[in-house]
């Protein structure tokens, strides 16, 4: 699973079996360790976490890093955008 970045300091735990439906899991975190995993790789304004369980059971989070496709808007894009109002109904 090399396509996986675990984040330092977030620990993805599944619930109790005595927690009500509404409960999916928790989340753990150690401050420092998150603080020092964020100042070491510079993630950004954001990180997303993808919440897993791998196939022996065991909960765990990862990085999400997809990205999307970075798409060049062209004046005809914007244009249309702005859109002609001649053909609205009202």
């Amino acid at each position: 699973m090399s396509d996986n970045e675990f984040v330092d300091g977030i620990i993805f735990k599944l619930p109790h079996s005595n927690a009500p439906e509404f409960v999916k899991g928790k989340l753990s975190i150690n401050v420092s360790s998150l603080a020092k995993w964020i100042k070491d790789n510079n993630p950004g304004d954001w990180i997303n976490l993808d919440l897993k369980v791998s196939k022996e059971g065991k909960p765990y989070a990862v990085r999400d890093l997809w990205k999307p496709d970075k798409k060049e808007e062209s004046k005809s894009d914007l244009q249309d955008d702005k859109g002609d109002d001649s053909d609205l109904p009202f």
